[in-house]
């Protein structure tokens, strides 16, 4: 596939027009194969670009230069921020692919020269489309086995991401085509089966996931540990191991995994037959069944899924065990005067800076006046401790870089009330607070809830959370409730009902008929209220009612990405048939008016 050409390139610490990125013709690495690569991929998503596991490719690109003694003359962060500007200044909005590579440059001529060449660093990224399929295919791709091995673990580190493994590459995927087939399967020294040319390979047999284990001459993809992730996560066996080659074919599924590929179907898996350069019948590509999603690991047993299960799971870093929470990402922190100076006073401690500032957003509510600055006049806040924490706020998000809606900023507000009303809580998100209301939110189908002064550090300086999983409650308030009775009637029946203590170690969904009818100002009222009943949080799944509330608020997304947007919270809804840990009914019309005024 041709390379669409951009402006810029990051090379050696600047951008520079794309045509100008030029090495010597000498350069080490292009006659003794000394550089170290990444492919790494940037996604358009309602929130702007994202790219997949950057912090991850980064890592693994140095630890492959560590093995070639390549000293990168970059820090970790800095070609972290190099990628992030490469798309920028590319204007690559809708996605692409990042490469970064290091190699030895112009210097000494030899192998191993007594005077080290000069490492050169570049990153380019472009927007590029399916790897092996053709355009618009969904059927995935027909694969071989090949008569190249993947070479022994002691004659190249498979480990490292690196230019001379790919030559053997070359001569697996230029037989497969040869032989008509998009891409062939590479053998381990002993026989079992190892990747693919630029692919991980997984099998499916029986309900179980099956790898090569990394010692069989195998990458460690980061697509390829993901899926395992997302696999353990959904309660499938994941196996690490040798595998037979005949298992190839007597697998009920079999794809590929990879940055470039990304999860891509094998619906049929043969060896070539014997003969230079003929394709024979049998190894011609043919019409295959098209498998459900492209052998997505959802498609592999997946059952009915909860509006929390679908949100939880499409957040988990790292899957909970026995021993170890799981590792939540948060898409939005939300910051006050009150349980934060701590955090922050964490964070210079440890000389540490916030992960995410761009998801974080701050603002005074608990220690300030009702009325507006201009109102009181400027008058100081009256009581010290208040003061100083709104001080100290102030100082903080400068500090940290971090949005402020200051006492003075139009838009400020109460903590749980300013994200929805400028369109930043949206469903499917993950929303923390270091107030316990934060459940409010949970009214937009987002996961929402508090947490304490330490975990505000946590995520400010990490954007992630230590989190056991809670269990599921569904309260089903069903019918129409008589006239006069308010949403805060129908969330004191339910606390009445549950009890104080009733939804400790739950995440409650609120269903029914009468939720339904519920504008978003009524369902943030209950969902708020979940904490009452000791709950970790509530949600209400979102429906035409949430979408209408979002349009056109400021930080909502619009155009385009509203249409995109809407089409991934149209699935967020509970599925027919999911199961609940727990499961309570309420009768809306026998809930009688709680709430008097003025006593």
């Amino acid at each position: 596939m041709p390379i669409p050409a951009t402006q810029f390139i990051w090379f050696n610490g600047k951008l520079v027009p794309w045509e100008k990125a030029t090495v010597h013709v000498l350069a080490h690495a292009l006659h003794y194969g000394s550089s170290v690569f990444e492919g790494v991929r940037a996604y358009e998503t309602p929130r702007g670009v994202a790219i997949f596991r950057l912090r991850d490719h980064t890592r693994r690109l140095f630890d492959s230069a560590k093995i070639y003694r390549i000293n990168i003359p970059f820090s970790a962060e800095a070609i972290n921020e190099a990628c992030r500007q490469v798309i920028s200044a590319n204007a690559l909005e809708r996605g692409a692919y990042i490469r970064p590579v290091v190699f030895r440059g112009y210097g000494e001529i030899g192998v191993t020269p007594k005077v080290e060449p000069p490492t050169e660093v570049a990153i380019a990224a472009w927007e590029w489309g399916k790897y092996l399929t053709h355009e618009g295919e969904e059927a995935g791709v027909d694969a071989c086995v090949s008569s190249w091995q993947r070479v022994a673990p002691n004659t190249l580190p498979a480990l490292a991401k690196a230019a001379g493994n790919y030559l053997s590459s070359q001569l697996i995927g230029a037989e497969a085509r040869r032989l008509g087939f998009a891409e062939g399967i590479g053998l381990a020294p002993d026989g079992t089966l190892s990747e693919g040319s630029g692919e991980n390979l997984f099998l499916v047999k029986d309900g179980v996931l099956l790898t090569p284990a990394l010692a069989h001459s195998v990458l460690g993809g980061l697509t390829r540990d993901t899926v395992m992730r997302l696999a353990r996560e959904r309660g499938l066996e994941v196996r690490e191991c040798a595998i037979p080659r005949e298992l190839l074919y007597l697998a009920d599924e079999a794809f590929f995994t990879g940055t470039a590929v990304e999860i891509t179907a094998i619906p049929r898996a043969r060896r070539p037959t014997s003969g230079a350069g003929s394709t024979t019948s049998t190894c011609r590509r043919r019409g295959s069944p098209p498998p459900a999603e492209r052998a997505r690991v959802s498609r592999m047993a997946r059952s009915p899924q909860t509006l929390f299960d679908k949100v939880w799971q499409r957040h988990v870093v790292s899957a909970e065990t026995a021993d170890t929470p799981a590792l939540l990402y948060v898409d939005l922190h939300l910051v006050h005067e009150v349980t934060s100076p701590q955090a922050f006073a964490l964070l210079r401690e440890r000389g540490l800076r916030v992960r995410r500032p761009e998801r974080t957003l701050a603002t005074m509510d608990h220690s300030t006046p009702t009325l507006t600055s201009q109102v009181f006049g400027g008058m100081p806040i009256a009581l010290e401790a208040a003061r100083r924490q709104v001080e100290e706020l102030e100082v903080n998000c400068a500090g940290f870089g971090i949005e402020l809606l200051g006492l003075t900023h139009r838009q400020r507000g109460i903590v749980h009330i300013i994200g929805p009303e400028l369109g930043l809580t949206q469903p499917g998100m993950t929303v923390v607070c270091g107030d316990s209301h934060t459940s409010t939110h949970g009214a937009f189908g987002a996961l929402a809830f508090g947490i304490g002064t330490t975990e505000v550090g946590h995520v400010l300086a990490t954007q992630c959370l230590l989190q056991r999983r809670p269990r599921t409650l569904a309260v089903n308030v069903k019918g129409a409730p008589r006239a006069g009775v308010t949403a805060k009637d129908l969330i004191l029946a339910i606390i009445g009902r549950l009890g104080v203590g009733g939804g400790t170690g739950h995440v409650v969904e609120y269903r029914g008929d009468a939720i339904r009818a519920l504008d978003m100002d009524e369902r943030m009222t209950v969902c708020n209220m979940s904490i009452e009943a000791g709950a970790r949080a509530g949600m209400v799944a979102p429906d035409e009612t949430t979408f209408d509330y979002l349009a056109g608020r400021p930080r909502a997304p619009g155009g385009e990405a509203r249409e995109r947007a809407l089409e991934e919270w149209r699935r967020l809804p509970t599925d027919a048939g999911a199961r609940f840990d727990r499961e309570i009914d309420i009768d809306a019309a026998g809930v009688e008016p709680m709430i008097t005024y003025g006593t």
